[in-house]
């Protein structure tokens, strides 16, 4: 009687992740909603990254009153209004009325 070893897929080696499925993000045809899935409050580096101007630029807006900001409480306790955000749609009425 001869034994015949089956070899079965042992997974990933050490080292190597197989990739995840996609769940759940987008419809059937693989579209997503962008805007449901889009942040309404940006950091400041998002925000200038957003805009196409550095860091910097951002800060500058802000302490100049071109773009108002929200200002959260702290997480840990600490002095509140240290977390700024900049909400997408002041971005986008600033990018508006630059370009009219």
């Amino acid at each position: 009687m001869s034994t015949h070893l089956v070899k079965s897929d042992p997974g990933p080696s050490a080292g190597q992740v197989r990739p995840r499925s996609r769940m759940n993000s987008g419809d059937s045809a693989g579209r997503v909603d962008r805007e449901s899935t889009a942040s309404r409050l940006l950091t400041l580096q998002e925000a200038a990254a957003y805009v196409g101007v550095s860091y910097w630029t951002i800060r500058s807006w802000i302490e100049r009153d071109v773009i108002k900001v929200v200002r959260l409480p702290s997480v840990r306790g600490g002095v509140d209004g240290r977390l700024v955000r900049v909400e997408r749609a002041v971005l986008d009425k600033l990018i508006e009325a630059s370009s009219s």
